[in-house]
């Protein structure tokens, strides 16, 4: 296996080929092969870091892509056509992402990046939060705010903590039908009956920190209303 430190490409960044992912070279892709990792974290000029899907072309499963969680490293860079990416593997779920203008030197927007969303505050330090009502049809399943689930590369395996601490197992994942959706299931229904959780019924769930390398977050849900 290669030297993780050996491992370095760079890519020209183009709008309209790379804004929702960006294609990984097929050289690399052979250098990691047996790595793939479902998540890794990149790391700005700034030092913050990304949670990033490492996806394969359904097509052409040789093929890699950084996908969900890539448009908010893109947004967060202000990443324009002409950009050079330059990144560097520092393990088998971490990348060095180096920026430069068009000029060749380092693009000084990237040292000071920002979450689109809140303005001067770290995409790193965001609150990953949000409220969702319980829903007749939500016992088996909780939906998950499209956005939310993408721009924090939200895939497979998350355990959820109750107030009490207590934690369950559970999964994500992308559902086409009935309708295009991110859902909480596996899990979810026994957390709701453990915590006697009912229609009408609003909960907090936030990501915490502590194991962004991992497959497996930890969500807290909280009920709101009593």
């Amino acid at each position: 296996m290669s030297d993780p430190r050996t491992l370095k490409f760079f890519k020209f960044f183009l709008v309209s080929q790379s804004k929702e992912h960006l294609k990984i070279p097929q050289a690399h892709c052979k250098l990691i092969k047996g790595w793939k990792p479902r998540i890794v974290l990149l790391s700005g000029p700034s030092g913050n870091t990304w949670r990033v899907s490492l996806s394969q072309d359904q097509e052409k499963p040789d093929e890699l892509y950084f996908k969900h969680g890539w448009p908010r490293f893109v947004k967060d860079h202000s990443l324009k056509d002409g950009d050079l990416l330059l990144f560097q593997c520092l393990g088998k779920s971490k990348y060095k992402v180096e920026i430069f203008d068009p000029s060749g030197c380092p693009k000084e927007a990237a040292f000071n990046d920002h979450d689109s969303s809140e303005a001067g505050e770290p995409s790193s330090a965001r609150t990953l939060k949000f409220n969702m009502t319980i829903c007749n049809s939500q016992h088996a399943y909780m939906n998950i705010p499209k956005h939310f689930a993408m721009s924090n590369a939200l895939l497979n395996k998350v355990t959820l903590q109750d107030p009490s601490g207590k934690l369950w197992p559970a999964k994500i994942r992308f559902q086409v039908r009935p309708c295009p959706q991110f859902i909480i299931f596996d899990g979810w229904y026994e957390f709701c009956k453990s915590n006697k959780l009912k229609i009408g019924d609003i909960c907090a769930l936030e990501l915490l920190p502590g194991n962004e390398e991992s497959d497996n977050l930890l969500m807290s849900v909280c009920k709101l209303n009593f």
